[in-house]
């Protein structure tokens, strides 16, 4: 094999590592934007917009789904499409990287997954799901493991979904 061969094989599994490993670097990403309150490095790590819209989805649809649950009631409709409403407004106005900032500072909520008590992503495993899908598994005291969904995006990975364990319980 000639030295051109050699360096272009060499080349190929440095891209698979990295690929393979960016799953890893963008946990680390996250994490480290998040304990050095760098708004500006984590908006590299997480599509807000696609995040943003998978969250509306997932509440909206817990919401509806318990709704429906009381179809005897006339204002299981009027319910759910209040929800909805004060979902995607709550969700656009915390699920940015001000927000997010903001409920994990000092200012967090108190006993929550926010709270600075609570060592970030302590725990995580990450697993694929495909060659361009990730998922980091969080446990939650109580609960099922909450899921962060990363997608690979040319060679770098970004969250883009959080899938919240028992999410259902909020609305019974």
């Amino acid at each position: 094999m000639n030295k051109l061969t050699i360096a272009t094989m060499a080349l190929i599994i440095l891209a698979i590592g990295y690929i393979a490993a960016g799953p890893y670097l963008a946990l680390s990403g996250i994490k480290v934007a998040l304990e050095n309150n760098d708004s500006v490095k984590l908006q590299t790590h997480i599509d807000f917009q696609v995040l943003k819209q998978n969250l509306k989805d997932q509440i909206n649809a817990s919401a509806f789904q318990s709704s429906m649950g009381d179809a005897n009631s006339p204002f299981s409709a009027l319910a759910a499409g209040i929800v909805t409403t004060i979902t995607d407004k709550v969700i656009d106005a915390m699920v940015t990287p001000s927000g997010i900032m903001a409920a994990l500072s000092n200012k967090g909520f108190e006993g929550s997954v926010f709270d600075k008590k609570h060592k970030l992503f302590k725990d995580a495993t990450i697993s694929f799901d495909s060659h361009d899908m990730a998922s980091i598994w969080v446990p939650v005291e109580n609960s099922e493991n909450a899921r962060f969904v990363l997608k690979r995006e040319g060679i770098d990975w970004k969250l883009i979904n959080i899938i919240v364990p028992n999410l259902h319980q909020i609305f019974h």
